[in-house]
């Protein structure tokens, strides 16, 4: 058996690499695990909100949105988490107890490629920050939201980022 050659090897690696960035291994789960539609909090009774909003590629985001039950007699602010590479929008829910106990909604996302959205690649922020847009148009549109903050870490941090410059522009 022949030995692979110096360039076979380095183009496995160099296409591994390839992979490891542009489709890491999918975050699955149940979407059980993303708790209860209806609890309490801080004696306050709030839902999630499961939704489906569709990106400029056509790509299928499922999305959540944690809310007062009752609807607020004014809009409060929310925060939209933004995931990490390899991740989901249920890394949201470590900053659902700070975002209610400071009377915010929090709206999490599987941007395109993640979680249980659509899509097989990610683009590290380059194609989530129109995942990103996505949500803010839907938020300013429901008229349940006052200001919007956006929370990310890791890739959702950088989409954040190309997000606020594009949306300074």
């Amino acid at each position: 058996r022949e030995a692979p050659s110096y360039g076979s090897i380095m183009r496995q690696g160099y296409d591994e690499l390839v992979n490891a960035i542009i489709r890491p291994p999918r975050a699955e789960y149940e979407v059980e695990r993303l708790g209860p539609r209806d609890f309490s909090f801080c004696g306050e009774r709030y839902v999630r909100k499961d939704l489906v909003l569709v990106n400029p590629r056509g790509l299928k985001l499922q999305c959540s949105h944690w809310l007062p039950r009752a609807p607020a007699a004014e809009p409060r602010p929310c925060v939209v988490f933004m995931h990490g590479n390899s991740s989901a929008r249920l890394e949201g829910l470590n900053q659902l107890s700070v975002c209610l106990g400071f009377g915010f909604s929090l709206f999490s996302l599987d941007c395109a490629g993640s979680g249980r959205s659509e899509g097989k690649h990610v683009s590290l922020g380059f194609w989530e920050k129109d995942d990103l847009r996505v949500a803010v148009d839907h938020l300013r549109a429901s008229g349940t939201v006052s200001t919007i903050a956006v929370w990310g870490r890791s890739m959702g941090a950088v989409t954040a980022l190309l997000y606020q410059a594009r949306d300074a522009e």
